[in-house]
C-alpha cells in the first residue's frame, strides 16, 4: 500500500477522477441552478432581490468550472507523458449543456480492457465522430419513413 501512493500513474490517475467528479457536480449545481432562475422569471412570483441572488449564484459557479476544467486538462495532458488511455481534453464550448455527446460523460474504465487493447471507439476520434454520424443517418431514415 505504501508502495502505491508513491506510484505518479496511480495518483494521476485518481487525481483526474476526483477532479471529474467534482466537474460533473458543480455543472450540474449550475444547471439547476439556471432551471431555478428560468422558473423564476417564467412565474415573475419572484421579488427581485430573491431574482438578483438566483443570478449572482449562477454567475459565481461559472469561474470555479473553468478552473476545475482547467485542472483537469493539466492532469489530462500529464497523463499523455505515459503510454495509456488517456481521456479526452475538455473544452468549454457547450460544457454548460451538458449535452450527452460532450467528452466529460466518457468514463471508461482506465484500468484493463478486453485484449489488452484499447477499443476503437475509445481510442480514435473518427471512429467515434463516424459512429455518430452513422447514429445521425440512423434516424433520419427513421424519420423519413
Amino acid at each position: 500500500l505504501a508502495n502505491l501512493k508513491k506510484d505518479k500513474w496511480i495518483n494521476l490517475q485518481l487525481n483526474i477522477c476526483v477532479l471529474h467528479d467534482q466537474l460533473i457536480t458543480k455543472l450540474c449545481a449550475h444547471k439547476f441552478e439556471l432551471a431555478n432562475l428560468e422558473r423564476a422569471h417564467a412565474s415573475q412570483a419572484m421579488d427581485q432581490k430573491t431574482k438578483s441572488h438566483v443570478k449572482k449564484a449562477v454567475k459565481q459557479h461559472a469561474p470555479g468550472i473553468e478552473a476545475t476544467v482547467h485542472k483537469y486538462n493539466a492532469k489530462q495532458k500529464e497523463m499523455l507523458k505515459e503510454d495509456a488511455y488517456v481521456p479526452p481534453e475538455l473544452v468549454m464550448e457547450g460544457l454548460f449543456n451538458l449535452d450527452v455527446d460532450q467528452d466529460i460523460w466518457e468514463n471508461a474504465d482506465m484500468v484493463d480492457f478486453e485484449g489488452g487493447g484499447i477499443p476503437l471507439w475509445l481510442a480514435n476520434k473518427e471512429v467515434r465522430d463516424g459512429i455518430r454520424v452513422a447514429q445521425e443517418v440512423k434516424s433520419c431514415q427513421e424519420e423519413l419513413r
